[in-house]
């Protein structure tokens, strides 16, 4: 099986690097080095030179190895927060979605905890503060390897430090530095500096290359060795330096090169005494490389640094004026790097032209150039995710998903520049997608985070950002109901309603309610649920609101089917698919769809369940919806189950935990390994039973589910009663059911309590009589009959 990674695959050789490869490869594979800080300046190519060891390791780690960029993560303060951000990053490159209540970094910490994975965390330096993350991470996964770039160590005492240095430099032929050459070449015979010796030194290999493909007429002569060997000392034997020295040779000769590097030096010497030498080179090549540039090229290339995390065409023709042949002129003298239809600007670089952009605005005294073309970034990605929102709402939202994704840094920029420009319409427009996009990406707790600055910045604009701060709380929570923060959800929407009462936004009152609804459904008070429910169904009728219409009926047809009302749960689940389908909500119809096959379950009509669960995979299949794939996946084979056909419940669960962990999606695998050990007691197998129950309850607590807790524990007391481990099995009964009610979760307690009648039957009668009784009354409160048959069973 192929390693997975997301190595990016490179066109040009590594040049100088090979004993830093060998002994950084050494070193990774062992035990004694998890940790490994690649440390050097910027321009040294450290980030080149982990994803080479990362191809030449990847089968080393069956798990994967992934990098992991990390300069478009902004820093900040609390140092939690910074955690929880670097975490998601992370996972992001892994292609994992963090879900649920639990922090992203707890969440990460189970993802990996089994896993022989190598993470190659690139530009840590200004995010220092979060670096106890890369700590836990080692401890809570024993098999995990670290490799990070920084130009600074992290501060560990686990931390092995490796000091990237400069490519060896060749000497100058016309002092005929013969010492130099002995000690680089261990010769013992003095000879002359030849063409073929200079061309043996990493450092002009390196140049020669790039040299080479930006003029292909180039190559290394007796005549011209001085002067490359000059050019190459100039650099200091820094990549980027180099390379960016060659790209001028599609415009400039080698003597103009070394005059304008040499000027640079100079005027860089006098003006920053305090820059060491080294530092002062790669400024010099900036610089030089700068002054090949038009007027026109100057100006684009500053334009361009107020992209995060690189840019299309389009977005550069919008923001900075760019056409295709301007960037290619960029890219021809290597100032842009282009992979796909994405170009991308080197950090330093990005850095060196917004330095010149301010400089520029103070030289023209225009000193709002660069919030004016910040406010162009923003409006552009802004207007770009809004165009997104049918799409995103439509039969293939994985499209417009992935282009979001791919320029997530610039949004979140063009989010934050819009908040503090006060584009209270454009944040409007694109507000419901970017909260669709969190939701298909799984991303809630920085969006909940997104939506709450939001309101608390709209609402000091006054009735400006009236409507805005409406939306964006009940965005907000739209977010705490998936994170289970149900009581704030409630006030984040009553807030939102008040504000909205202001001004008669009757869709957001609509669904308002209906996210109210959620929630108190989610806290087990049905009837309030219902009774919001139907009030916004009542609105959503009167504008004729399919979208609130469909979710009315959604969370009203859990109710029913909750209460055991299954044609009317039915009926409503029906009505939400209708209004799927009429505004080709393939995601929600997908989720509707599921909900109709457990109805059906809970009615015993075992192939009708099968049927609509099967079309509701389906879709999930088209849309690679793997969060629901996996629960369906599950849900399959309960209904298998209940056909008593073991093995193909056994063949579902094994492929919802394929799916599951392929994604890291912990929650569906806490499901499906506690399901796994109850198919394997059906079947017998009481051993393997509790070891997969063991697994489910561990991941269970790792992302701290109180239901999935409880339910994976009543479930292993059930299992280790019949391996005759009856104090075993008393405690984790007691455990299950005050983690049932600590959670206010009656109908898992009513499920336990029955387990437990049942285990008491032949042993204590009184204990037996006592939980069937107390199953009987909440089975009565959560409105419940099939759980109330089976509570009075075993009453006696």
């Amino acid at each position: 099986i192929p390693t997975p990674h997301n190595l990016p695959a490179h066109v040009t050789p590594i040049f100088g690097r090979e004993q830093d490869i060998a002994l950084l490869t050494e070193r990774v594979g062992g035990s004694d080095h998890r940790f490994i800080t690649l440390v050097g300046e910027g321009g040294l190519g450290k980030s080149r030179l982990v994803q080479e060891i990362g191809w030449r390791v990847k089968e080393q780690f069956a798990d994967g190895v992934w990098f992991v960029p990390l300069a478009g993560v902004a820093s900040r303060a609390e140092a939690a927060g910074l955690e929880n951000d670097i975490a998601t990053a992370i996972a992001a490159a892994m292609g994992h979605s963090l879900r649920g209540q639990t922090p992203p970094k707890e969440q990460l910490w189970a993802l990996l905890r089994d896993r022989r994975t190598l993470l190659l965390l690139d530009n840590f330096e200004h995010l220092l503060d979060g670096a106890d993350l890369v700590i836990e991470l080692l401890q809570e996964a024993q098999q995990l390897r670290v490799i990070c770039t920084s130009r600074e160590p992290l501060g560990f005492m686990a931390e092995w430090v490796y000091r990237l240095g400069y490519l060896p430099l060749p000497p100058l032929p016309q002092v005929a530095d013969v010492e130099l050459a002995e000690a680089f070449f261990s010769q013992t015979a003095v000879s002359p500096v030849t063409p073929q010796l200079l061309a043996d030194f990493p450092s002009v290999r390196l140049f020669l290359d790039r040299a080479e493909r930006a003029n292909g007429r180039f190559a290394l002569t007796a005549d011209n060795q001085t002067q490359v060997a000059q050019l190459c000392r100039l650099t200091s034997g820094i990549p980027l330096a180099l390379e960016l020295a060659a790209a001028g040779l599609r415009q400039w000769s080698l003597a103009e090169l070394i005059a304008a590097m040499q000027d640079a030096l100079d005027a860089l010497a006098t003006r920053f005494r305090d820059i060491p030498a080294r530092h002062r080179t790669v400024r010099a090549v900036f610089e030089s490389s700068w002054h090949l540039l038009t007027a026109a090229e100057q100006q684009l290339f500053a334009s361009l640094s107020v992209f995060r995390g690189g840019f299309t065409l389009a977005a550069a023709t919008a923001v900075a004026g760019a056409t295709e042949a301007s960037l290619e002129g960029l890219h021809g003298k290597s100032l842009l790097q282009l992979a796909g239809e994405r170009y991308q600007l080197h950090e330093l670089l990005r850095q060196f032209a917004a330095e010149k952009l301010d400089e520029a605005a103070r030289l023209v005294h225009f000193p709002n150039m660069n919030q004016s073309l910040a406010s162009k970034h923003s409006s552009y990605y802004l207007n770009f995710v809004a165009e997104q929102e049918q799409p995103l709402a439509g039969a293939t939202p994985q499209i417009p998903a992935r282009a979001i994704a791919a320029d997530l840094d610039n949004v979140r920029l063009a989010w934050q520049t819009g908040l503090a420009g006060r584009k209270a319409t454009l944040l409007l427009a694109a507000l419901t997608p970017f909260s669709i996009y969190y939701q298909l990406r799984g991303l809630s707790h920085e969006a909940e985070a997104v939506m709450q600055i939001t309101v608390r910045m709209a609402l000091a604009w006054g009735d400006e950002g009236v409507a805005l701060a409406t939306r964006a709380g009940l965005e907000r929570a739209r977010f705490q109901n998936r994170l289970g923060r149900y009581r704030p959800a409630i006030q984040a929407v009553q807030a939102a309603l008040a504000l909205a009462a202001e001004y008669a936004d009757r869709w957001a009152e609509g669904m308002g309610l209906v996210l109210w609804g959620e929630a108190l459904w989610r806290l087990g008070e049905y009837d309030a649920s219902a009774n919001r429910l139907s009030h916004a169904l009542d609105l959503a009728h009167a504008l004729d609101d399919r979208l609130i219409i469909g979710w009315c009926h959604h969370h009203l047809g859990i109710i029913n089917d909750i209460q055991s009302r299954y044609a009317a749960a039915h009926d409503h689940l029906q009505q939400a698919c209708a209004a799927w389908r009429d505004i080709e909500n393939a995601h929600a119809l997908s989720g509707s769809l599921n909900s109709i096959g457990l109805v059906c379950y809970h009615q015993g009509h075992l192939p009708a369940a099968q049927q609509a669960m099967e079309q509701a995979l389906t879709l999930c299949n088209q849309l690679d919806n793997r969060h629901l794939q996996s629960f369906l996946l599950n849900n399959l084979s309960i209904v298998a189950t209940a056909q008593g056909d073991y093995s193909g419940a056994q063949y579902y669960l094994q492929l919802g935990l394929e799916v599951a962990n392929a994604k890291g999606d912990l929650v569906a695998q806490g499901l499906v390994y506690t399901n796994l050990g109850k198919n394997y007691r059906l079947l017998g197998d009481n051993a393997l039973a509790a070891e997969k129950l063991r697994q489910g309850l561990q991941i269970s607590e790792s992302i701290g589910d109180p239901s999935l807790i409880a339910i994976a524990l009543f479930n292993l007391a059930e299992t280790e009663g019949l391996r005759g481990k009856a104090e075993r099995a008393e405690a984790l009964y007691g455990q299950a059911l005050d983690m049932a009610r600590q959670s206010n979760l009656p109908s898992v307690a009513c499920e336990i309590l029955i387990s437990m009648a049942e285990f008491w039957r032949g042993v204590d009668k009184e204990r037996a009589r006592q939980s069937g009784a107390e199953a009987v009354v909440l089975a009565k409160l959560v409105q419940n009959q099939q759980l109330l048959e089976r509570a009075n069973a075993v009453v006696f």
